[in-house]
Parts: structure tokens; sequence; C-alpha cells
């Protein structure tokens, strides 16, 4: 992305990749693999296979 001012644009619901530039999704995301790897239950490598879905 060439132009940081379109991103209001890019959030909102109709864009395809609107989930991407909101925050609360990436913090779940995150939050998640912090969980899943504690306690050496899940390396990093296999919880993000796992939120990828593969």
């Amino acid at each position: 992305m060439t132009e940081s001012s379109q991103i209001p644009q890019m959030r909102k619901e109709d864009q395809p990749y609107s989930l991407l530039f909101k925050s609360a999704p990436q913090i779940a995301l995150f939050k998640g693999l912090i969980a899943a790897t504690r306690d050496n239950r899940l390396s990093l490598y296999e919880a993000v296979q796992r939120a990828n879905g593969t």
C-alpha cells in the first residue's frame, strides 16, 4: 500500500480485506497464539498453522 490515507476506506464492511485493517481481530489472533503456546502446549509454528487452517 502506498497511501496510508486509504486505510479508513479499506476498513469498511464492503471491502474484501476489511478485517485485516481492524485491530480487534488482530488482537484476538495474537492473544490466541499466546494462549496456545503457553506452557509449551503448542509450538508457535504449530499454533500459526492451526490458525491458518492448515
